[in-house]
């Protein structure tokens, strides 16, 4: 997990609001690019090599789909990046809640009748989220993923990469249509709910704290504690809905990215191959795409290492809720 963990420490901006910047400056901008460098490289320069025989265009769109691919695969690698230490900071954020109530548990032997419901109520809520979120992990569509996520968890050949995603992408209308869902998930996207998880660990520790001091009735706690629960259930809620939204949406563009490269590849050889371009700039061309494909191969595989790394925080998170889930009903 070393690629992933160097790269989470070497993060500049961690803070929600530079990270909620960041999905929302960056998002918009780099669906457009993946938009520009299909129809580069599946539509403008096939025609003006094969139907138009505009040599010195086709050269410079080129060069143009490969200086698009360059910020797509910086850009794009940020986006998704950025997402995955969101949810480190969610989950962090979910476990610190969890922990106020289990510290005022132990503090209290009895902490009443309303404020036993309410718990209850919030660990029965946050453990379905959380069920929830579990469940994603398990849909159909991570079934289509899973061989490529195992496949770029394992640095230093992205041949091995390459050979799996151009399974998934069998035909190059395969790419346009799961380019287009991509596209689509772009719509969800901005969430500020890490900013409010984040209000919410602060309220919910100082209402608690309150059952520290003399002659307070647990019960008249009770009502500001039951708002926030509340509060606090929906955020998770709408953070992970919206994460993994996001993280499929990234992850795909990445693998997108990799098949435009290979079929960009693909054309050039065949160019040369039947005359129709001069050999020397496009065998340029295609080692400067290898090189390009590598990156995009070494950023898919710390991507890997971090969903890796949010699936294991999410089950031990999960396992603690339903814990305490289950201490919970005991006490009724």
């Amino acid at each position: 997990m070393a690629g992933w963990l160097t790269t989470k420490f070497s993060t500049i901006f961690k803070s929600p609001y530079m990270l909620y910047w960041k999905e929302r400056s960056e998002g918009k901008r780099i669906v457009s690019l993946v938009i520009h460098l299909r129809r580069h490289i599946l539509q403008t320069i096939p025609e003006d090599v094969m139907k138009k025989h505009e040599i010195d265009k086709a050269l410079r769109f080129q060069d143009k789909a490969e200086e698009e691919a360059k910020t797509i695969d910086k850009k794009g690698f940020r986006l998704a990046f950025n997402v995955e230490i969101d949810e480190v900071m969610a989950l962090d954020l979910i476990g610190k809640i969890e922990n106020a109530f289990i510290k005022a548990r132990k503090k209290h032997r009895s902490l009443g009748t309303a404020l036993d419901q309410i718990e209850l109520e919030f660990q029965k809520e946050l453990a379905r989220t959380l069920n929830k979120c579990e469940e994603e992990t398990k849909e159909i569509y991570w079934h289509q993923l899973e061989p490529i996520i195992k496949v770029a968890e394992k640095p230093g050949n992205h041949n091995a990469l390459m050979a799996n995603v151009a399974q998934m992408f069998k035909t190059k209308e395969s790419v346009s249509i799961l380019a287009s869902w991509a596209f689509r998930w772009e719509a969800r996207g901005l969430r500020k709910n890490l900013i409010n998880l984040r209000r919410d660990e602060r309220q919910i520790e100082n209402v608690l704290a309150h059952l520290d001091k003399k002659g307070v009735n647990p019960e008249r706690v009770a009502i500001a504690l039951s708002a926030i629960v509340k509060r606090i259930t929906e955020h998770a809620k709408n953070e992970f809905r919206n994460a993994y939204v996001l993280w499929k949406r990234d992850f795909l563009l990445n693998l997108v990215l990799l098949r435009l490269l290979d079929i960009d590849e693909a054309n050039m050889r065949e160019f040369v191959q039947n005359h129709l371009m001069p050999s020397a700039p496009e065998m340029k061309n295609i080692s400067d795409i290898e090189e390009i494909k590598k990156d995009v191969a070494k950023n898919c595989h710390v991507l890997a290492q971090g969903y890796r790394i949010l699936v294991g925080k999410l089950r031990e998170l999960a396992a603690i809720v339903r814990r305490e889930e289950a201490a919970a009903r005991a006490r009724k």
